[in-house]
């Protein structure tokens, strides 16, 4: 079976999140924010973080590198976002690849409900 395709969806206008669409519940429900092109489509990455917690893009990622040999721990706040075909969590210039192994990863917001979390 392969990676289960489903969406959330950010409705600006009323300021909410619509959660785990599936392709089939899409084609056959319309929103007015929808049908006028200001919802915001999230699709799901097929990734949970370490705590069963699905990843979406545009969810907000704290990433733990706990790399061998570095004697400083990175932690990097950002957001999760499909980069040159790859879920990455990018903060500015920087970002790290969202693996599979995503023992390391917490999603702990969103781009539009927790934009608060990204200032530095």
């Amino acid at each position: 079976m392969g990676r289960e395709i489903k969406f959330k969806i950010w409705l600006p206008g009323i300021k909410k999140m619509s959660y785990e669409h599936t392709l089939e519940e899409l084609m056959n429900w319309g929103t007015k924010e929808w049908t006028n092109g200001t919802a915001v489509f999230l699709q799901y990455t097929g990734l949970k973080d370490k705590n069963g917690r699905e990843i979406y893009e545009g969810d907000i990622v704290q990433h733990e590198d706990f790399s061998i040999g570095c004697t400083v721990d990175l932690n990097i706040i950002g957001v999760v976002k499909m980069v040159d075909g790859s879920w990455c969590v990018e903060r500015g210039d920087n970002g790290e690849y969202l693996f599979t192994e995503t023992g390391t990863n917490e999603v702990i917001g969103s781009i539009f409900e927790n934009p608060e979390l990204l200032e530095v």
